[in-house]
């Protein structure tokens, strides 16, 4: 019988993945580059990278808020795909 090399790489069979296994690697790849274009929009928000004006601040706001909604949606589907509830 022939042995495995311990250094190949696992891959799983994609017979054996579930349907929706390619969706919820979108979905959590998706969570990174929010999380960073939150993070930038609050730093610009509250003033540490510098002065920004009234007018700049309400757009950060519709960033952040449109961004919540957003990561709330993916994390939503996220959890029902876990749970088989899709």
């Amino acid at each position: 019988m022939a042995r495995k090399d311990p250094h190949e790489e696992s891959i799983a069979d994609p017979q054996t993945l579930p349907p929706f296994a390619p969706l919820s690697e979108v979905a959590h790849n998706l969570l990174t580059p929010l999380n960073a274009i939150l993070g930038f929009a609050e730093v610009l928000q509250d003033g540490t990278a510098g002065n920004v004006t009234e007018e700049q601040r309400d757009l950060l706001r519709h960033i952040q808020e449109s961004g919540h909604q957003l990561h709330d949606r993916v994390r939503d589907l996220l959890g029902k795909l876990d749970h088989h509830n899709f």
